[in-house]
């Protein structure tokens, strides 16, 4: 019977003891980021992979013609190092938030000024540095 309730109690430990670790379980949707310096300008992205798990994206959790965060999660950044010109048009150095607009036939690509957005709930048209 000692034994029995010695055994008991080991176990309990035991799984108290595991209870208090913790553990870090990988994100739904992880986080990455990607750099390159592209002629002199060093160029970083900031994103989390979206876990898609079989699902239609866009025209199906994403709708057509609404903008859209890159990335899951928060909004994904694009860092520059330096000026740029992205499509033509001259970007300031500095961190924006990347966003779409998907539709059927083509997309509009957005750099925003505001940085630190989760999603885009916030997104400002106004904040917009460039559409293309």
């Amino acid at each position: 019977m000692r034994t029995l309730i010695a055994l008991a109690a080991s176990v309990a430990l035991a799984g108290a003891a595991m209870a208090a670790t913790d553990i870090e379980l990988p994100q739904a949707s992880p986080a990455a980021s990607v750099s390159l310096t592209v002629g002199t300008t060093k160029v970083k992205l900031d994103y989390h992979r979206p876990g898609v798990k079989g699902r239609e994206i866009w025209g199906g959790l994403v709708p057509y013609d609404t903008i859209w965060r890159l990335g899951a999660n928060e909004a994904t950044t694009i860092d520059l190092d330096d000026p740029v010109r992205i499509a033509g048009q001259a970007v300031p150095k500095g961190k924006y938030a990347l966003f779409a607009i998907p539709g059927k036939e083509s997309w509009t690509i957005i750099l925003n000024r505001k940085s630190g957005q989760w999603g885009a709930y916030y997104h400002n048209q106004a904040d917009d540095q460039i559409r293309f």
